[in-house]
């Protein structure tokens, strides 16, 4: 069982966080490899990652990345694709950013022990709690277990994904990450990509971590003006029509309570004046989305993700 580990990096950072997050690894499955993809890395990367592996004690072969400056979307779609090209025969893609850090020990060898106990129509494994899009009909708890729970999506920290999966993504020309999408928000269109595949995102709370959000405390104005941006564009972009009469206005009403009670309403107002200044061509992105998705039957029915 071939696991491929993926960091994806920007600008200059500390890779301290990934080392404490590593060193929890007791128990190694074989082969597992290490991927560092890093968007315009600073001079001295080479020396980082010597250090990088001379810490680790080289328990993991490291394949370096270095790419130009570019956005978070466009970065994961490309490392993945090259990871796809290179391991081939991986089953499963763990995920993990450089602002978090992982505290129970062995959680390598207990995240993948979960999901090989999961359906295979649970694509995505998450150890965050995610954001739900407009209502929550795709959110339920899994009955036999309280720490599982089956969103829209999972948060973007640390996740693991089935390569078969994705494999199929790319084999439709559906893509897996979008640089059409702003901030952080790549993460809630690759999900439901799978979602309207009939492919589950699973939140798992069972492995302790700390998810610090160095962007969110560098730009707190720009992360709170996209939270409500993402969300709209991700609806407008692939939710069918019969959903988006629906999911629309309680997305909108949804985003004026919270933007009124976190003193946010020029936020809001900002980020759908952005929409409706930018409808033509977000509804143009809709179009062709639709038309790939119809072209290979991707819209039969879709139901309530539940694992029975």
């Amino acid at each position: 069982m071939v696991i491929v580990i993926v960091v994806n990096l920007f600008g200059d950072v500390s890779l301290e966080n990934l080392v404490k997050s590593m060193s929890r690894i007791k128990t190694i499955p074989q082969p597992t490899y290490m991927v560092l993809s890093w968007s315009n890395p600073p001079s001295n990367a080479f020396t980082m990652i010597h250090s990088l592996e001379e810490r680790l004690a080289d328990r993991f072969p490291i394949t370096y990345l270095p790419l130009p400056k570019m956005g978070s979307g466009k970065q994961r779609d490309l490392t993945l694709k090259i990871v796809l090209r290179k391991f081939a025969n991986a089953r499963y893609i763990v995920y993990i950013e450089d602002d978090v850090v992982i505290e129970e020990d062995d959680w390598l060898a207990r995240l993948l022990r979960v999901i090989e106990k999961l359906p295979q129509k649970v694509a995505t494994l998450s150890l965050e709690p995610g954001a739900r899009l407009c209502t929550d009909f795709v959110v339920t708890r899994i009955a036999t277990d309280k720490e599982l729970y089956v969103g829209l999506t999972g948060g973007s920290g640390v996740y693991i994904t089935r390569l078969s999966a994705l494999r199929e993504l790319v084999r439709l020309c559906l893509g897996t990450y979008s640089s059409f999408m702003y901030f952080h928000w790549e993460d809630m269109e690759f999900v439901i990509k799978l979602w309207l595949r009939g492919y589950v995102t699973v939140s798992y709370r069972g492995i302790k971590l700390t998810h610090f959000g160095r962007t969110s405390q560098q730009k707190p104005l720009y992360r709170g003006y996209t939270e409500y941006l993402g969300p709209v564009i991700a609806v407008l972009v692939n939710v069918p029509s019969r959903f988006l009469v629906i999911g629309l206005p309680l997305r909108a009403l949804r985003d004026f309570v919270k933007s009124m009670t976190r003193n946010e309403i020029a936020l809001l107002l900002r980020a759908y004046f952005f929409v409706l200044r930018n409808l033509k061509h977000i509804m143009v992105h809709r179009f062709f989305r639709f038309k790939k998705y119809r072209a290979q039957s991707v819209f039969a029915k879709i139901l309530c993700n539940r694992i029975k």
